[in-house]
């Protein structure tokens, strides 16, 4: 450490400097190597590294000990940070945030520039790089009019943001003068004018935060804040007004934070926070002024219950009747009835195994068959009062089918006693034609397979396909079309999409499979089809990978000809410099060409 006595010249900090700025020119003054400075005051274990210099503006306690440093310069702790990213950054994402916590998000990552970018003009009438220079988007000097400079005017190089022979003004590459670099006039500030206001409130105002919700996690109050003003600051939210928006972010996600749902807790980036903002032509002064109403609060934070859970099974022989939560879903989306009625959220009884639907017109949950309103309701009763399967066909206008249906349904589910079919049904379910079922409904897709199979009777196929175990058996069995959905044409057409994203070398994706195809991601997993599809994605990606190694093994040999028809020796840097790829990358992906490669110089060497 060095000793604050032996610091003869303790200049201060100019107004908008940067940290590592200011860290040259004391260096200077005193006669030291900026690298000695930031390794007397590192902290961590590694030795300063003029390529992750800039970390030192954005979060310095990660890589500089700004604590010790305090004391030597005899700055308090609060002036030298301002001379960095941390005030614009707490500002944000809160006070009680360690530097450790935001570097670890990445919060900042793509908005500010890895090395130096400087104004010519600027550094001449005042010799001090700017911290605001470092935004990216801010790539030009409003005061001089001027584009910013990226390089080197001398030997073109770009200059890191602290080097061991930083001094501020001369290139640490070749010691030339930057001030003698020319720089492009720009005709028009406009487009330049939010960005810097965003920029000047983010580090000089004296805001101290611009998120404040009462018992709320800030991670979420920004989150909530920002969906407040995508809503237009409705008092409540309503995700069905704001799904055409184009936001730079994924609103699922940005709701998941805002609700505290996601599994990692993570910050909003920042340029996700000034896009929206700027999109919704709302100041970050005004941003930080909004208090939340309650009513837009509870609107997002009241927990909703999933769909399933708003409905009951209504079948009343059911011991799940009306009983929240007994349903669950099938592999059904939607369907289009004959008659135009539209159902979609398929559920099913896990207790008896009774179909269902919900009505997209009266949101009413009903029955994909008949076995309440009409095997319940009517049959049952005219069974008791004694009536044939005819006459009840007849007196109810039905088939002789659906009455025979019926009767064996009652039957199967216990509903009326045996002696009243007279058909040839069993008395109990057998235990192994039972298991025959559910092995053959595990391995096949469609009704019509599951009783070529069993070749049954067609009244004892209906007593055990009408069993509770195995109707639950057939609809919860995921991936299965049941019925009707695998003459569906995207279904035929799978293989072919995935064929035909091979062959075009596009990257085989659930996103660009459901377009080719025309369906949803939700109607791919629940036929599914994401396992085939995960497959595809690795077959294709050990395709690419034998290609890529005949590629390599090609340019090697082509390289090691040229190299003896010159006559000159093959060095490794030589061959890996040729292949454009690094041996550390090479022995991951290849490493059966990096041994090749080593047998060639081996037996050069010999």
């Amino acid at each position: 450490m060095i000793n604050n006595k032996l610091l003869l010249i303790k200049p201060n900090p100019y107004h908008g400097e940067s940290l590592t700025s200011f860290i040259q020119r004391v260096s200077e003054l005193n006669g030291l190597n900026p690298h000695f400075l930031w390794r007397t005051y590192l902290n961590g274990s590694h030795y300063p590294q003029s390529q992750v210099s800039s970390i030192i503006n954005t979060v310095p306690e990660t890589i500089f000990n700004i604590l010790a440093f305090q004391e030597t310069v005899g700055i308090n702790q609060d002036r030298l940070e301002n001379l960095t990213f941390l005030p614009a950054l707490r500002k944000i994402y809160g006070h009680d945030k360690s530097a450790l916590d935001l570097s670890s998000q990445r919060i900042m990552s793509s908005i500010l520039a890895s090395n130096l970018r400087y104004c010519p003009k600027c550094i001449e009438e005042n010799c001090y790089y700017r911290l605001i220079w470092q935004v990216k988007e801010l790539d030009i000097c409003l005061h001089h009019k001027l584009k910013l400079v990226e390089n080197c005017p001398y030997c073109q190089k770009q200059i890191p943001f602290l080097a061991p022979d930083s001094i501020v003004g001369i290139c640490p590459h070749c010691q030339c003068n930057l001030i003698c670099q020319s720089s492009t006039p720009i005709y028009s500030e406009a487009t330049y004018f939010r960005a810097s206001e965003d920029w000047s409130f983010l580090l000089t105002s004296d805001i101290k935060s611009i998120v404040h919700g009462d018992h709320i996690d800030p991670k979420q109050y920004l989150a909530l804040k920002l969906l407040f003003i995508i809503s237009g600051k409705a008092n409540t939210f309503n995700k069905q007004h704001i799904v055409n928006l184009h936001l730079p972010c994924s609103l699922s996600v940005l709701l998941q934070s805002a609700r505290g749902t996601c599994s990692i807790k993570r910050f909003t980036h920042l340029g996700i926070i000034l896009s929206i903002l700027r999109c919704q032509n709302v100041s970050l002064e005004e941003f930080s002024s909004i208090k939340l109403p309650e009513s837009f609060l509870n609107s997002l934070l009241t927990h909703t219950p999933l769909l399933k859970d708003q409905y009951s099974c209504i079948a009343p022989w059911c011991t799940s009747f009306r009983k929240p939560g007994s349903l669950k879903r099938t592999a059904t989306s939607t369907k289009q009835l004959e008659d135009g009625t539209k159902l979609n959220y398929y559920l099913y009884c896990h207790s008896c195994g009774t179909e269902y639907a919900i009505d997209t017109q009266t949101n009413e949950l009903v029955e994909r068959g008949y076995f309440i309103k009409l095997a319940w309701n009517k049959v049952r009763h005219l069974i008791l009062e004694g009536k044939g399967k005819r006459d009840i066909a007849f007196q109810l206008g039905i088939s002789l089918d659906q009455s025979l249906r019926c009767l064996v349904y009652l039957i199967s589910n216990n509903l009326i006693p045996r002696h009243y079919f007279n058909f040839l049904i069993p008395n109990i379910p057998q235990p192994q034609i039972v298991d025959r079922f559910l092995l053959a409904i595990k391995n096949s897709d469609r009704i019509k397979d599951l009783k070529k199979i069993l070749n049954l009777p067609y009244t004892e196929f209906l007593y055990y396909w009408y069993l509770p175990n195995v109707q639950v058996a057939w609809l919860s069995t995921p991936g299965k079309a049941k019925k009707k959905q695998l003459t569906k044409q995207w279904i035929k057409e799978f293989p072919e999409a995935i064929k035909q994203l091979i062959n075009k070398e596009e990257p085989i994706t659930i996103d660009k499979v459901s377009k080719i195809l025309g369906v949803n991601h939700e109607t791919l997993r629940s036929h599914g089809l994401l396992p085939q599809i995960a497959a595809a994605k690795k077959h294709q990606s050990d395709l690419q990978k034998v290609k890529r190694g005949e590629m390599l093994i090609n340019k090697v040999e082509e390289f090691i000809r040229e190299c003896k028809q010159n006559g000159t020796a093959i060095t490794s840097d030589m061959l890996y410099k040729n292949l454009k790829v690094r041996r550390t990358v090479l022995v991951r992906t290849h490493p059966e060409i990096t041994k090749y490669i080593h047998t060639i110089l081996k037996s050069q060497q010999i």
